[in-house]
């Protein structure tokens, strides 16, 4: 779906003249879109529905309340990452690459000035 604005007009973008077609071309792919073509997803050997496969493992461990195994061995733990640190090595790093600082220094701790009240 797109916006009213993001739409180009149509006129330009075709061909504005026509062009002629070889008939032995077109008789060649006729016949290989013929050749190529199945009446279902059936017919194709090679053709693994993996998602199918999954969800039906799935429904089945369900109804008989088997524990399926995760992708991942006993003891494993996600690595946890401090996005801030990983913000200011982004910085730092874009620095460095500019000029304005050197490797392994630190940059100050930005602390804003406590606003008035009134």
């Amino acid at each position: 779906m797109r916006w009213g604005d993001e739409v180009r007009p149509a006129a330009g973008v075709a061909p504005s003249r026509t062009t002629a077609v070889d008939e032995e071309k077109l008789a060649a792919a006729l016949d290989l879109l013929e050749v190529r073509s199945v009446d279902t997803l059936d017919e194709v050997p090679d053709l693994t529905d993996h998602y199918a496969q999954a969800l039906a493992a799935l429904v089945n461990a369900n109804l008989h309340a088997h524990h399926l195994a995760g992708p991942v061995g006993p003891g494993w733990r996600p690595q946890l990452v401090d996005l801030m640190e990983a913000l200011r090595q982004s910085v730092q790093d874009a620095g460095v690459e500019r000029g304005e600082a050197s490797p392994g220094v630190a940059s100050t701790p930005w602390n804003p000035r406590p606003r008035k009240r009134s």
